[in-house]
């Protein structure tokens, strides 16, 4: 969960990194710290906007652990949102706790490839199992992958107009970033055991930056 607190609060003040993926994400055993590594295809916005507006950024990632949406939209025709870069975490918690290993389509196969898999992986998630030393949270990584898919497909108008699903997961009534934080800090709460999720100094979640009426979103990276 740091290295997620940390992501947040990148994201927060306009710091988008944009290739969440396992080769970026370290533990150092001897700080006992979480890196978040590799900001090469990263990009900066204004503090407070809720998208980049770097071109060609909206499909960057690695295959297997990219947003459903992102893989989903053949020509690129979606902007990238926080709940994309969240969503790859949970990509990231599943490959590593399945025991089923991602076959090669969904690894090396085109875009169109690995949605097919993982969309349809879903459905079947509840038969999978999880490797040795993750049957603890193993049920907490399936409901936070099901949920993922459960919020594209809400997002996308698949849901009937009168679902409650669908009106909970749209609701304009809070910061959407937010909310998503919410749904996952709920499912690990549900799930246990518990988790320090705050920092008594910083209430992270309800982090934010004013936003600035000058200048809008640059199409600057980080990267070299």
């Amino acid at each position: 969960m740091l290295m997620i607190t940390g992501h947040y609060l990148l994201w927060r003040i306009g710091i988008v990194h944009g290739d969440i993926g396992l080769s970026n994400l370290i533990y150092d055993t001897v700080t006992k710290k979480a890196i978040l590594n590799d900001f090469d295809l990263a990009a900066v916005m204004k503090p407070g906007d809720t998208s980049p507006q770097k071109r060609g950024f909206e499909r960057t990632g690695t295959k297997p652990f990219m947003a459903l949406k992102l893989l989903w939209k053949a020509k690129g025709e979606v902007q990238r949102m926080y709940r994309h870069d969240l969503e790859s975490f949970a990509w990231c918690l599943l490959w590593c706790a399945m025991a089923e290993p991602f076959p090669k389509k969904a690894i090396h196969g085109s875009l169109t490839d690995v949605y097919a898999y993982k969309s349809g992986l879903v459905g079947v998630i509840w038969a999978m199992t999880a490797k040795s030393g993750f049957q603890s949270i193993w049920k907490c990584v399936v409901d936070w992958v099901h949920t993922c898919r459960e919020k594209f497909i809400a997002m996308e108008g698949e849901f009937a107009l009168n679902d409650p699903l669908r009106r909970v997961l749209r609701s304009k009534d809070e910061d959407e970033d937010r909310n998503s934080l919410k749904v996952l800090i709920a499912l690990v709460d549900e799930h246990g055991p518990k988790i320090p999720l705050d920092d008594p100094q910083l209430d992270w979640v309800e982090f934010e930056v004013s936003r600035q009426a000058s200048a809008p979103s640059t199409d600057a990276d980080v990267g070299m």
